[in-house]
């Protein structure tokens, strides 16, 4: 074709095709290939962690994803954006744990999670750091609905971390022998309380029994009294019927 001898062979209207996988990549594992930092505060002590998990990764804007990364290459598989399913290499995936690496510690520090109750907080630390990666990922097209944190390494062996583990059992003993003594001192107190009630209860139950037992006795002595009164009654009656007669 004598069209195609002026430029190299290629036909002058070039076109290349690209097949987008729509589909959303599940189960993509990640985990940080070096140890993070951490100070804790509270303790004033520094320890490494490490993070693993997976993560599930989706195309949003195909048009984005081909400009930004294909370029001019014959094409971008699945491996050389994520890496193999299981732990690998590939460019978002060195970019999630670069991320985690960045803002773990800061996520930790700012919603001040124990490092020694983490696993708790696994779902609202996963939730954080997905929001931060999805930030850079939408430059590229891509978002990821779905980021677990499943594990945190820590350094059991440690002199430092195992420190702050005796600091926190000793922290939480103390807080326990609080609650005992507050419970205590509750209990205690509401003892005092229902004794004065009870002491309240029982003089006003004698000052009643002392007023119906003067009140019987008045009764009493007007009963023991209506007879002789009937009688001084009865002759004053007689005395002034004499009276009349005479």
């Amino acid at each position: 074709d004598v069209i195609k001898l002026g430029t190299g062979g290629e036909h002058i209207f070039h076109a290349e095709v690209y097949f987008i996988n729509l589909t959303t990549q599940m189960g993509i594992k990640w985990g940080t290939d070096s140890k993070v930092r951490l100070f804790d505060p509270a303790s004033g002590l520094h320890v490494e962690i490490g993070a693993s998990g997976n993560f599930n990764l989706r195309v949003m804007d195909s048009r984005k994803l081909v400009l930004k990364l294909v370029g001019t290459t014959d094409g971008l598989l699945q491996s050389d954006v994520v890496g193999e399913v299981t732990y690998g290499t590939g460019k978002f995936k060195a970019l999630v744990m670069n991320k985690v690496k960045s803002n773990l510690a800061r996520v930790i520090k700012e919603q001040n999670i124990n490092i020694l109750e983490i696993d708790s907080y696994l779902d609202g630390l996963s939730e954080e750091l997905r929001d931060i990666i999805n930030e850079t990922l939408v430059e590229y097209g891509l978002i990821m609905p779905e980021f677990y944190v499943t594990s945190i390494m820590t350094p059991d062996d440690d002199p430092n971390f195992m420190r702050l583990k005796q600091q926190f059992a000793d922290r939480t003993l103390k807080v326990r022998e609080e609650e005992v003594r507050r419970a205590e001192a509750e209990a205690a107190q509401g003892r005092k309380l229902v004794e004065a009630q009870t002491a309240a209860q029982l003089k006003t139950v004698n000052a009643q029994g002392e007023a119906d037992a003067l009140r019987i006795k008045a009764q009493a002595e007007a009963d023991a009294d209506a007879p002789l009164v009937d009688e001084i009654a009865a002759m004053s009656a007689q005395i002034v019927a004499l009276d009349d007669q005479m």
